[in-house]
Formats: C-alpha cells, sequence, structure tokens
C-alpha cells in the first residue's frame, strides 16, 4: 500500500532485506546505482526492518558503510513483527489498515552521518527494542531448533512442498499462532462465539507459509539466519515491493496470490538492480 505524505505524494513502499542492503552499501557503482535506477527516490522509499538492523550491527564493517550510504538516502525503518501482529489484533473489527512504519529517517541534520548514527542509536534504547535485539541475537539457533523439532507434528501429502500442503499447513497453524500470541484476546472471542478470521493477520499468515516452504522443502538448509529472513516477511503485506535473495523471492510469488494486501506486490532480486 503507497505511503501518502503530508503533500498528498504518493511513494511505493520498498522493503530491503538484510542480504541486499548489505550488498548496496559495498557496492555503490553498481547495486546502489542500479537500485536508485529501479526504484528512484521520487517514487519510492527504502524500507528496511528492525531484524535487518539487528543484523547489520552485527558486523561493524558493514554497519559502517550501512551509515555513510544511508546518511543521504531517507528511509523507513519497519515495525517488528509483534507490533504488527499487535496492530492487527487492535484494528480486528476496524476498516482502519494497519501501518508498518516504525519511524522515518530524514537528512534533518547538518552533519547527516552523524545525525543518522545518533538515531540508531537512541532507536536501540528503547526498551523494547532492546529486548527484540538481546532476544534475536541468543534465541535464533533455539528457535529454530524448535521449529525443526515440530515438522512431524503436520502431515504433508507429498515429499514435495506444494500450494495445497501449504494452505492446509497455514490453516492448521495460523489460529494456534494467533493464540499462543495472545491467549487472552482469543479466550473472548471464543467464549463469545465469535469465528476468529484469521486471515486478517497478514503478517501470520505471510510468516508462516514462508515457514511452510522452509520446513517442507527436502533441499532446504537449516540456518538461524532462517529465522531473521522469516520474519522480514510479516510486513510483506504492507509495502509495495520487496527485494530479497532467490529463495525467498520464490516463496513470495507462491504466496502472494493467498496473502490479504499481497496480490500486487512487486518482488525482485540482487539481479534486478545489478549493473
Amino acid at each position: 500500500m503507497p505511503w501518502v505524505a503530508e503533500n498528498g505524494t504518493q511513494y511505493n513502499l520498498c522493503l530491503l532485506d538484510t542480504n541486499i542492503i548489505s550488498e548496496i552499501v559495498k557496492n555503490k557503482r553498481g547495486e546502489l546505482r542500479g537500485f536508485l535506477d529501479e526504484f528512484p527516490p521520487a517514487t519510492h522509499i527504502i524500507c528496511i526492518t528492525i531484524y535487518s538492523l539487528i543484523e547489520l550491527r552485527r558486523n561493524s564493517e558493514v554497519f559502517e558503510k550501512f551509515l555513510d550510504v544511508f546518511s543521504v538516502i531517507p528511509f523507513f525503518i519497519l515495525k517488528p513483527f509483534y507490533q504488527m501482529f499487535e496492530n492487527e489484533r487492535d484494528l480486528y473489527d476496524a476498516i482502519e489498515f494497519p501501518q508498518p512504519i516504525l519511524t522515518a529517517i530524514t537528512m534533518a541534520n547538518q552533519d547527516p552521518r552523524l545525525h543518522l548514527r545518533n538515531l540508531i542509536q537512541e532507536l536501540f534504547t528503547n526498551e523494547e527494542i532492546i529486548k527484540v535485539e538481546k532476544g534475536w541475537r541468543t534465541d535464533e539457533s533455539s528457535v529454530l531448533n524448535n521449529w525443526i523439532s515440530q515438522i512431524d507434528n503436520f502431515k504433508p501429502s507429498s515429499d514435495v512442498a506444494n500450494a495445497g500442503d501449504a494452505d492446509r499447513y497455514v490453516e492448521e497453524a495460523s489460529l494456534q499462532t494467533i493464540m499462543r500470541l495472545d491467549i487472552d484476546w482469543a479466550k473472548k472471542k471464543v467464549e463469545a462465539e465469535e469465528f476468529i478470521d484469521t486471515r486478517k493477520f497478514p503478517s501470520v499468515i505471510a510468516m508462516l507459509y514462508s515457514q511452510y516452504y522452509r520446513l517442507y522443502d527436502p533441499y532446504w538448509k537449516a540456518r538461524p539466519q532462517e529465522i531473521t529472513d522469516i520474519s522480514i516477511i510479516g510486513v510483506a503485506p504492507y509495502v509495495d515491493v520487496v527485494i530479497t535473495e532467490f529463495f525467498q523471492a520464490e516463496i513470495l510469488k507462491k504466496i502472494k496470490s493467498r496473502v490479504n494486501g499481497m496480490s500486487n506486490l512487486r518482488i525482485a532480486t540482487l539481479r534486478d538492480i545489478r549493473q
């Protein structure tokens, strides 16, 4: 869904995953130039998830290059998954559409690089963000192992990942996931004999599809990084463009017609911006 500025100008929200950001900041004459040509700032605004910032901060060299490049490019930092879920829950009975933007980074300071650095530092002193970063640094492997341990709980109809099994997996897992995230809210709905429409939680649905196409792909190689990749997909229903690595792009192409908000999503890879 395009973002509308105060002056009425519409911009397409363009989500970059961690790998794409890394390649852009390391290759200014290639990937950066190609990106700006293909997705010009006059019509697109870069979006970065908090999870990508956490990953970038783990590599000081790449993070310094990120600060240098993005000090002169406006961008949005998007909300972490749990905040998107809370927004979807709070607007469950409303017509209003959840907004994914956590904060906007602009060039308001005469020293934009210092300004960006200060903004990032301030962001990571936020209590909720500290909690997210601390958990991400310690829990990736345990979360991944937990997912793998539950593979046998779902019985696919084929050894090859397919749309039918993906739909069934998401249908079975979506309500359980929502109840795990907020049991009190779900209990109130159940006690009131209200049907819980899980499709009103696009962030959950998108992540579960992405999870299925990993766990039940016989060629998938499990890495802790996958936790970040799947979490990034949680905001895909709320942006207009996603630029990501090939495997994730193929998953998005398979599920875009199955998740509310993703039917018009443009999906690109590094190849589309490389010069």
